[in-house]
């Protein structure tokens, strides 16, 4: 059994309890927490963009949106990924100049949190992933 296992199970004794060591305090305080889980679907999107000091040129991104279950601990995640397909043809195959103010992969991100949070989906990250080895995550607080 995993200490995750552990703390959804209830195998730590309580913080209460003598003898009791502070890592097993703290997983004690995380089971009385209520656990919180995340769908993530993830798209591909091919884009171009131009700066002053570059020409227009293009990149792949791989998108994956992360989302919170829903109130009654219920997320179809084959609807959310379908959402997020029709989602990214705002952008699949544009050049990123006309729908973001900066092109960047920080307001894709920002991008698909916004689009994403518009259709009723409580967005915990974004990530973008560029295949050269760069990306950028985007956390929200929840």
């Amino acid at each position: 059994m995993t200490k995750i296992d552990t703390v959804l199970s209830g195998g730590y004794a309580p913080a209460s309890e003598p003898g009791l060591t502070e890592p097993q305090a703290g997983l004690s305080r995380a089971r009385d927490a209520a656990p919180m889980m995340t769908i993530w679907a993830e798209c591909t999107v091919s884009a171009a963009h131009r700066f002053a000091q570059y020409e227009m040129h293009g990149h792949t991104y791989f998108i994956r949106v992360s989302v919170r279950e829903g109130q009654d601990g219920f997320l179809n995640a084959e609807s959310f990924r379908d959402e997020l397909m029709r989602i990214r043809a705002g952008v699949d195959h544009r050049c990123l100049n006309d729908v973001l103010e900066t092109p960047t992969m920080e307001e894709l991100a920002r991008w698909f949190a916004r689009e994403v949070g518009k259709e009723g989906f409580d967005v915990t990250e974004v990530q973008v992933i560029r295949p050269e080895g760069l990306g950028c995550r985007l956390t929200l607080a929840g």
